[in-house]
């Protein structure tokens, strides 16, 4: 059934052994306070028992930072905002294993919209057999037909244990 125009969309509870990967836009919409999606992080430390956040968000996020910001006292303070969320959602930070970054270049091959750093987060989401949702805004990850069907070839291989959500999930 189509959702309706208008309609949020909720972040649902999930399971104990459930994990959530957010992708650099959440982090930036909480530190610069976009009144549109910055209320859902806070809900999210909430609801997964897991939450994931790849090395390679933790850098976009501090090049955001550094290329929006000019003085040393407002990067200081957004750092801050960083550090400040990720222990708000007992994030964990993760860097990318050997089979992510493997995973990421096929993923690359199989939809050449992708940007290398969103391949990367991606595929660190794929390669954790209980993740169930990466949490983003990016366009190419939440319409991509191909990546969807790569992602349930996962799943039919025994690759994963469930299917992994790419949302675009407003507040």
């Amino acid at each position: 059934m189509p959702r309706r125009q208008g309609k949020k969309r909720k972040i649902e509870p999930l399971g104990t052994h459930s994990t959530r990967y957010i992708d650099t836009d959440h982090l930036i919409a909480y530190i610069y306070k976009e009144r549109d999606k910055y209320p859902l992080v806070r809900k999210i430390s909430t609801l997964a028992p897991i939450v994931i956040v790849s090395m390679v968000v933790i850098g976009e996020v501090i090049n955001e930072i550094l290329q929006r910001e000019k003085r040393n006292e407002e990067i200081s303070e957004r750092i801050y905002k960083l550090v400040e969320i990720i222990k708000v959602m007992g994030a964990d930070i993760q860097p990318a294993s050997e089979e992510a970054l493997k995973i990421a270049l096929k993923c690359l091959e199989i939809d050449d919209r992708l940007k290398p750093t969103d391949a990367v987060i991606f595929a660190q989401a794929l390669c954790d057999k209980d993740s169930v949702q990466l949490l983003t805004f990016d366009d190419v990850l939440t319409t991509s037909l191909r990546l969807q069907e790569f992602e349930e070839k996962l799943r039919k291989e025994g690759k994963r244990s469930r299917r992994l959500r790419i949302s675009q999930i407003k507040s």
